[in-house]
């Protein structure tokens, strides 16, 4: 799977805010669309706008 890392201080589309030190994590890209990236950091699955994903 691919990595990525999200863009420090977004909140995903359900307004969940990561911790402070999961920004500095890279997370699996599970799936890709035209507006929208889900992605996983083993644990739990986050769904960011693309413009919030480092590739």
């Amino acid at each position: 799977m691919r990595k990525v890392k999200i863009v420090r201080g977004s909140q995903d589309i359900l307004h969940d805010r990561l911790r402070m030190k999961d920004y500095d994590k890279e997370f699996n890209l599970i799936t890709e669309t035209k507006y929208v990236s889900v992605v996983s950091d083993g644990e739990r699955e986050y769904t960011f706008k693309n413009e919030f994903i480092i590739k």
